[in-house]
């Protein structure tokens, strides 16, 4: 699930995500892919999504790997539908 450095196609997680982080608010990715998977079941305030990051658990990728955000959403959504 996770790309490889060498791989040239690949936009990390934390530039593809930046305007928006900084649009809506956010200080990670995490945050922001939890953000917009949330707003469908009616999450949609930014001291909410704070307070509900806080109390998961969503692991910090490996050094030396880069994460697109397509596959950050999916490790988020995966927490939280697990948490279910």
């Amino acid at each position: 699930m996770l790309e490889d450095l060498c791989s040239e196609d690949i936009i990390p997680a934390a530039f593809g995500s930046l305007a928006g982080c900084i649009r809506e608010g956010f200080d990670c990715p995490e945050k922001l892919a939890m953000y917009h998977i949330s707003i469908k079941q009616g999450l949609t305030s930014r001291v909410q999504i704070h307070q509900k990051f806080d109390e998961l658990e969503i692991e910090e990728v490996p050094d030396g790997t880069i994460e697109s955000y397509d596959v950050l959403s999916k490790r988020v959504w995966e927490v939280l539908h697990k948490r279910k």
